[in-house]
Order: C-alpha cells, then sequence, then structure tokens
C-alpha cells in the first residue's frame, strides 16, 4: 500500500482519483423464462461453462440499451433460481430476448447453493484455480455491485469489486479469492489479482460529501473490496445506482486510507492448467 500511495491510483492521463462505475445491469430472469443456446469460442473450454442461459425480456447486457454489444466488455449478468449466469462480452445481435444470433466469450455460471469461499488447497478453489472467467479474476460481479436499493436504504451488506490500471497488478501472481489474471505488469510491491482493501476504521466519515458515500465507505470498512480486473480506478456499481451517489463522491479516498486485508499464498500464474468439468445443463 505504501508503493501504491507513492505513485498514486494511476499515472497521468488515466482517471487518478477512486471513481463509481455504473455501467452494469442485473437481469432477474423468472423460472418460466427459457434458457436460450449460445456459441462462445472453442479455446473457452475447459474454463467456460456450456449451459443455455436465460435471457428475460427487456433485459440489457453492460453498457447497453439491450442485449446488442456496440463494444467493450458487454458482461451479461442474469439471476434464475439458484443461479448467477455471468456472460464475459455476451451479444444478440437483434437487441432482443429472442431472435438474432447469441454469443459470447465465456460463461460462468455460479451455483448459489455451493461455497465457493471453502479454503482448499490449488487447483481446487473456487472453480478452480487458473480458470478464466467472465472477468480476468474469475470471481462473481453481481454479488460485488453497489446498487441503487442498497444506497437508499444506507446499508451495503457485502464486499465490493473494483479495478486498476494492470501496471498497479502485480504480474504473474493471484491470491484467492481470484483464480485467473489478466494482463498485469506491476512489480512485486504491486497488488496481486484477488487482493482486498479494507478503509481504515479511523477514516472521518463525516468529511465524505454525502450520505450515500459514507454508506459506501461503512461498507469498505466493514468488508472491503476486492481487486476483479485491470482498468481504470474504479468502484463497480449497478447504472441505477447513478441517481443515488455522484461518481466522483469517493474521490478524496487514498492508497493510504486503505490497508490489504492478508490473503494467503500468492499463487503463481505458471504451473498448472485449469481442472474443471464445465457445467452444461
Amino acid at each position: 500500500m505504501a508503493a501504491l500511495q507513492k505513485i498514486g491510483w494511476a499515472d497521468a492521463g488515466r482517471r487518478t482519483m477512486l471513481g463509481i462505475d455504473f455501467s452494469f445491469e442485473i437481469n432477474q430472469a423468472a423460472s418460466s423464462v427459457a434458457r436460450r443456446a449460445f456459441v462462445q469460442p472453442s479455446d473457452a473450454l475447459p474454463d467456460c461453462d456450456t449451459a443455455a442461459v436465460p435471457l428475460p425480456p427487456g433485459g440489457k447486457t453492460e453498457g447497453s440499451d439491450n442485449y446488442a454489444c456496440s463494444g467493450g466488455d458487454c458482461h451479461l449478468l442474469v439471476y434464475q433460481g439458484t443461479r448467477l449466469y455471468e456472460l464475459y462480452q455476451a451479444n444478440v445481435t437483434s437487441g432482443t430476448a429472442t431472435g438474432g444470433d447469441f454469443t459470447g466469450t465465456c460463461l460462468v455460471i455460479w451455483d448459489l447453493t455451493k461455497d465457493y469461499w471453502k479454503p482448499a488447497a490449488p487447483p481446487n478453489f473456487s472453480r478452480g484455480d487458473h480458470c478464466n472467467g467472465a472477468d480476468a479474476g474469475d470471481m462473481p460481479i453481481a454479488p460485488l455491485l453497489i446498487t441503487a436499493e442498497e444506497l437508499k436504504a444506507g446499508v451495503i451488506p457485502h464486499a465490493l469489486r473494483f479495478t486498476i490500471s494492470n501496471n498497479r497488478i502485480r504480474k504473474g501472481v493471484y491470491v484467492h479469492p481470484a483464480t485467473h489474471i489478466g494482463g498485469p505488469s506491476g512489480g512485486n510491491d504491486m497488488l496481486p489479482y484477488g487482493s482486498r482493501l479494507r478503509l481504515r476504521a479511523d477514516y472521518p466519515l463525516a468529511s465524505l460529501p454525502n450520505d450515500a458515500a459514507r454508506t459506501v465507505a461503512r461498507a469498505l470498512q466493514t468488508y472491503g473490496m476486492f481487486l476483479a480486473d485491470g482498468g481504470n480506478i474504479f468502484i463497480s456499481a449497478t447504472t441505477d445506482a447513478q441517481d443515488a451517489i455522484g461518481g466522483s463522491a469517493l474521490g478524496a479516498l487514498m492508497p493510504s486510507d486503505f490497508e490489504m486485508v492478508a490473503g494467503g499464498e500468492r499463487v503463481p500464474w505458471s504451473g498448472y492448467d485449469c481442472m474443471r468439468t464445465p457445467i452444461a445443463d
């Protein structure tokens, strides 16, 4: 954290203050919503799942008003029953739940009856060490997002998700709960993928600009935030949260205001492949 404080959240020319990214959509599919098969690259196996995905009418992907991807990550997040479907670069050419061609890069199905946090020796943690996912760290996305409902209630009862530039992420290793990396290029004094940062308990919450910012800060003091992917310095949120908090409401928070929670072994990226059986039904 001292090394990160010295160089800052990001280099000049990029976003240098901690912000909030309001680009994510969480879709809820009733049990009656049919699941659609989709096409993903042949090299997605064995890392990615292959089951059909429910597309509720009127749903949206990240950064879009419908299911059509116009560029970017286009994460599709869908809850149905005891499953959470997360698909990277999802695209339906028609933009609608039916019709068009349905494609994606990597599907992850989280079984909500399973404890993915239960410790296990590599390569058996979570979905499997070295397994790719819907984001670079292969951690769930939807459960780590700030939502408007939580901000209005004044309580966020879970950890959050954040991204930072790849040159601020340690090269060649990760720490659980991550099981994968993107393209980190940072030195040994930088954060590994999967790092959990927790806002210091003595941070003066009254100095923050509004109650919504203080709600986020209390969650950061209690549960922290996990380093999930490379990118600009953002905490991830749903689109509807934008009406409840400004994107720069946490801009005063610096690396020195956080501590890194001990995450255990730094798992080397080289040495073994993803070992898992994809969920196919």
